[in-house]
């Protein structure tokens, strides 16, 4: 087995692993409305180098009724997404908070990438 159908199996695998994570998380997760209320500067390894990463507070009801406040598990590495007031859509799972716009199914072209390669190196290569 080549090196080419060894990354395309990785990315199967990990593509599958996410999908079904994302899954879980969007089937159990309860749903609810946020503000905006400021960011929280955390230092976060992205792409093999270290960074600040801007992450949004938020306070939310949570599902017995109790106002909240937590920060979301997402962050752009160009600066800060929302504007403080700023209402969005969140899923709280666990004891994380997911910004319910970035938990989506797209997550499974990981396996799809992974199908691709294991494809071009069985067809094209060998």
């Amino acid at each position: 087995m080549s090196i080419l159908s060894l990354v395309g199996l990785f990315l199967v695998a990990l593509g599958v692993t996410t999908f079904l994570r994302v899954k879980a998380i969007r089937r159990n997760g309860v749903r609810s409305k946020a503000i905006v209320t400021g960011y929280e500067s955390k230092f976060r390894r992205v792409g093999g180098t270290w960074t600040t990463l801007e992450y949004p507070i938020v306070e939310y009801t949570d599902s017995s009724g109790t106002m909240q406040s937590g920060w979301v598990k997402f962050a752009s590495t160009s600066g800060r997404y929302f504007q403080i007031h700023d209402e969005i859509d969140i899923i709280k799972h666990g004891k994380y908070i997911y910004y319910a716009n970035s938990v989506s199914n797209k997550f499974s072209l990981l396996a799809v990438a992974g199908i691709a390669l294991f494809l071009v190196d069985l067809f094209l290569v060998n």
